[in-house]
């Protein structure tokens, strides 16, 4: 390009070197007896010729100098796709193997997790026969025939007690396998969601867009914990089979935050204020979480087995239970733990329910609840129900109902009595909620019911039966909205109409 000969307005040339790099007006290089505007100049029409020809000349021999790549691919064209295409069938392999190793530790850790649940149950059965058990040998050691017609008040007891153990015995006799429902998956698993997206432009170049590390392929398919809650008005914080814990927008179901920290299953959210949640975990921890950062700010240690339920109180203060046999207050905001309330040492508390700003209510496979002072830490009260509890719900603060296996029972805290029985679930109840404007109460079971029951006659209004382990419910009483928890971190929403 430098050795162009350009014509300038004088009649002489110059090399187009001297002119390309000048300001807009110079001395003539060659008479040096006028000034020349370059652009003007270069705009001559035999100047542009000469420019675009030796500019063509230029880009013709750069074609010539590549014309032998296309000679190598007229002569093998599938041996220089082949090598293109290598590299993707090399990437693709490699991910192949990783994801069978992958998938086989989910798998093994999915497996382990039912095994362990299973076995849980096993043991609570085994537990349940030998409570039955002793139950009817204390009636029949008891029971004098010769008595049951003495008067009719006592007749009507002893009728009232041999209705009940033969209840008992006839429960003895049905076969497990009637009680223990196996939901065989139905569920397909997609490759595309776990393996690599191959994507090709317009011109068949292509990237690969790895999957595996956002997907969950097997999900924890139970829980017994509620990992569930409201935070504000518009967002749910939500336990996920992976350990970690998700903040949904209610009304579009996105996904806003993550957070994660715990080493084993979430078993209990709770909302602390506008900027803090609290979580427990089977991982015998509590985490304190920033709400907006994402950031765990504490880790509440103490306890030796799985913290089963949290509460918060006042003064910047949770109260934990546990299968640890004990009860914790901590100070949230320094992650101190104040207190702890010891029970018999092979009871497994799973609740607590606060029943005023001194005493909190716990409850378990003991069949008893437990009033503790918080203040002193000291036990003030106890009523037995005779059932192992499983879930419960505080209605006002002189009645709450208690989900256990198959029934609910709604006991009477001054007096200590059970006021009121619902009948109708196959499995144990996990969760309990209401509906107040409407007086109904509402439960889900492990073994996927939902049921909505009339408080006052205790009749089942409504059974939704779902082929989902349920984890947990919460109810938007403004809304007219129920949110259940599924397995395979599923959150289920329903209109009540």
């Amino acid at each position: 390009m430098d050795d162009i000969q350009i014509i300038l307005p004088c009649g002489y040339t110059t090399d187009y070197k001297n002119l390309q790099t000048q300001s807009k007006t110079i001395e003539c290089p060659v008479c040096e007896s006028h000034f020349i505007n370059v652009e003007q100049c270069l705009n001559i029409p035999k100047n542009r010729l000469c420019v675009k020809s030796k500019l063509m000349d230029i880009e013709y021999k750069k074609l010539l100098e590549n014309k032998h790549i296309c000679d190598s691919i007229k002569s093998d064209s599938s041996f220089f796709v082949d090598r293109n295409f290598d590299d993707i069938f090399h990437k693709l392999d490699l991910e192949r193997e990783s994801i069978k190793l992958k998938l086989k530790c989910e798998l093994d850790k999915y497996y382990n997790q039912l095994i362990d649940y299973v076995d849980f149950f096993k043991n609570l059965k085994i537990q349940i026969y030998e409570e039955d058990c002793e139950e009817v040998e204390n009636f029949f050691e008891n029971f004098d025939q010769n008595e049951l017609g003495q008067s009719e008040i006592e007749s009507k007891e002893k009728i009232k007690n041999i209705k009940y153990i033969q209840n008992i015995l006839e429960k003895m006799m049905n076969k497990d396998e009637e009680e223990i429902q196996y939901f065989k998956s139905e569920k397909s698993i997609n490759a595309s969601q776990v393996f690599s997206k191959i994507e090709f432009g317009p011109n068949l170049n292509f990237k690969i867009i790895f999957n595996f590390k956002n997907a969950h392929v097997y999900n924890e398919a139970f829980d017994l914990g509620l990992g569930l809650d409201f935070f504000e008005n518009n967002k749910i914080l939500c336990s996920m089979s992976n350990f970690s814990i998700k903040l949904f927008d209610k009304n579009t179901g996105e996904c806003l935050n993550t957070y994660s920290g715990h080493t084993s299953k979430v078993l209990c959210i709770i909302s602390i204020n506008k900027e803090l949640f609290a979580s427990s975990s089977a991982d015998k921890t509590i985490r304190i979480w920033n709400v907006e950062t994402e950031q765990c700010l504490r880790i509440l240690s103490g306890h030796t087995g799985f913290v089963r339920r949290i509460k918060v109180l006042n003064n910047e203060q949770l109260v934990s239970v546990s299968f640890d046999s004990t009860i914790k207050i901590w100070n949230y905001e320094n992650g101190k733990c104040l207190k702890t309330f010891s029970v018999n040492n092979k009871e497994e508390i799973f609740c607590i329910e606060i029943l005023d700003t001194d005493t909190i209510i716990t409850c378990g496979d003991n069949k008893k609840l437990r009033f503790w002072n918080i203040v002193t830490g000291t036990q003030i009260k106890e009523i037995y129900t005779g059932k192992v509890i499983m879930s419960s719900l505080m209605i006002n603060n002189h009645l709450i109902a208690i989900g256990s296996y198959e029934s609910i029972d709604i006991w009477n805290l001054n007096s200590g009595d059970c006021v009121k029985t619902f009948y109708g679930h196959n499995q144990f109840i996990n969760s309990l909620n209401i509906l107040p404007d409407k007086n109904i109460l509402v439960s889900c079971s492990l073994g996927g019911e939902i049921k909505f029951w009339n408080c006052e006659t205790t009749d089942c209004l409504k059974t939704i039966k779902t082929t989902q382990l349920l984890g947990g419910l919460l109810i938007s009483n403004e809304e007219k909205t129920l949110y259940t928890l599924e397995d395979y971190d599923w959150i289920r929403v329903w209109k009540i109409v």
